[in-house]
């Protein structure tokens, strides 16, 4: 499980779907990295919003993994959605 702040509302210019599609992508692309091949064990779910908390949002994406590999995967999809985040603008903060 991967929860992933980012800013709320005014400054998340995305709708729910297309922020949920980049999040989808970036997970189904680690999910078929050869070089995590076999660590992700089942298609990962996008969950959606898990809190609201003053100025940002918490998102929350499932992902089941090999047995002790989950600190792992969950590294590389936060640095992955991050990067995917920047890309589109969507700032994410820093606390």
């Amino acid at each position: 499980m991967v929860a992933r702040p980012a800013r709320h509302p005014r400054r998340l210019q995305h709708g729910r779907g297309d922020r949920d599609r980049r999040i989808k992508r970036v997970a189904d692309e680690l999910w078929h990295d050869p070089d995590y091949e076999g660590l992700i064990l089942a298609e990962p779910e996008v969950w959606g919003v898990e809190e609201l908390a003053g100025d940002r949002l918490v998102l929350r994406l499932m992902a089941k993994t090999r047995p002790r590999e989950q600190w792992k995967v969950a590294r590389e999809l936060r640095a992955r959605i991050k990067a995917a985040f920047d890309e589109a603008g969507i700032e994410v903060p820093k606390s």
